[in-house]
């Protein structure tokens, strides 16, 4: 099995993928992985922060997609016009 592969399993099941999907600019909340934010479990690294976020509301969030026919579901990079 390559990448490829690795890519599409990942994918339909929805685990992200640090480097790849999760870089160090997106918070647990943006990435949809809130359920793993215990904000009462006491202080870590970056609570503040994400408390913040949480109240404000997020102004950007990862989405999942749909796949409409059969094909392979792969990341596209396009350049603004």
């Amino acid at each position: 099995m390559g990448l490829g592969a690795r890519d599409t399993l990942r994918l339909e099941a929805r685990l992200s993928l640090y480097g790849n999907d999760l870089l160090d600019t997106t918070t647990p909340l943006e990435a949809g992985l809130g359920w793993v934010v215990k904000f009462d479990a006491g202080d870590f690294i970056g609570k503040a922060a994400l408390l913040l976020q949480h109240e404000a509301g997020l102004a950007r969030k990862l989405v999942g997609f749909e796949m409409r026919d059969r094909g392979i579901a792969a990341m596209a990079t396009t350049s603004p016009t």
